[in-house]
């Protein structure tokens, strides 16, 4: 994703450029966030089901881990604006399908979609940001998309209250999807003129089948993690823990108590891994 075929300062409106694409990487951060504090008022409303409300939130997440490589490979192979354009127009079209819901599942399946379309977007700033800027010149770049990223991890639950509590127009939690909308043809409207479309000149080949198989990886770790009350015989009384590396996926089993959740942790965290989840039976 960090080949570059155009030459630094081949726009000179670049920074505009980037200023398009880290906007729409908060929105994508903000919808993770900002859905969260929505769920008493959604169960309520919907009559969703606790499997239904974990599945709002993980749906997302899931959709778009599961998609992420191949949205930024398909960038660097039919170019950036256009798959940026394609995932904001999908992520738009899906938030207005989630503020419509009249049930868990419709809203359920909005999310997911929200997620993968969210996934062929995001990928494409940090690549533009490659593209169109020197190594010497990227620092400053990485180091707001860090703000921002922050910025809206914080803003997120704020909003999503006040609009919830807000209630406006009788909209309640639908709002909180309502609000992607104008600023998702913004975005549109704004990236179709000034993000250019640079391409990879050796772009890597779609991986289908490297995509199932995560897939199938990512679902049966969420099963893991999310009935690990099972009492089957092979996980009783064993520890899993699962973490990301840089490139690949670790993980620890025991059975043993001497290892206890910190010590295990700790070991992980030798290894450099980024994100950890222990599950215990």
């Amino acid at each position: 994703m960090s080949s570059i075929t155009t030459p630094p300062r081949a726009t000179s409106r670049r920074g505009l450029a980037m200023g398009i694409l880290i906007f729409a990487s908060f929105m994508d951060l903000l919808d993770v966030t900002i859905v969260q504090v929505a769920l008493p008022t959604i169960r309520e409303d919907l009559g969703a089901t606790p499997a239904q409300l974990e599945w709002i939130v993980s749906g997302y997440m899931l959709a778009f881990a599961v998609v992420l490589i191949t949205g930024g490979r398909l960038g660097d192979i039919v170019g950036r604006q256009r798959t940026f354009l394609i995932g904001v127009a999908g992520f738009t079209l899906a938030s207005v399908v989630a503020s419509l819901s009249a049930t868990g599942d419709l809203l359920v399946a909005a999310r997911v979609v929200q997620g993968a379309f969210a996934a062929l977007m995001v990928p494409q700033g940090l690549s533009t940001l490659q593209a169109l800027y020197t190594p010497k010149e990227r620092a400053p770049m990485y180091g707001i998309i860090g703000g921002v990223s922050g910025l809206a991890a914080v803003i997120g639950p704020v909003l999503g209250g006040w609009l919830v509590s807000a209630d406006i127009a009788g909209l309640g939690w639908r709002s909180i999807f309502l609000l992607n909308v104008p600023i998702g043809i913004a975005i549109f409207a704004l990236a179709a003129r000034y993000v250019p479309n640079t391409k990879s000149p050796n772009p890597l080949r779609l991986d289908i089948l490297g995509v199932v198989l995560l897939s199938g990886a990512l679902l049966g770790m969420l099963f893991l993690n999310k009935l690990p009350r099972l009492h089957h015989p092979l996980l009783k009384n064993r520890r899993f823990a699962l973490a990301t590396h840089d490139r690949y996926f670790v993980v620890i089993e025991t059975s043993d108590p001497k290892y206890s959740e910190t010590e295990t942790r700790k070991l992980l965290e030798t290894v450099g891994s980024k994100q950890i989840e222990m599950v215990e039976d």
